[in-house]
């Protein structure tokens, strides 16, 4: 149980990292 909520979190705040990381090469690249 705690190990599918860490999962979940892992990957999460791997989704939210690269949106972050590509919204901000967007910006610099416009």
């Amino acid at each position: 149980m705690v190990f599918l909520v860490l999962l979940c979190f892992a990957l999460f705040s791997a989704v939210l990292i690269y949106i972050i990381f590509s919204f901000g090469i967007w910006v610099c690249c416009e």
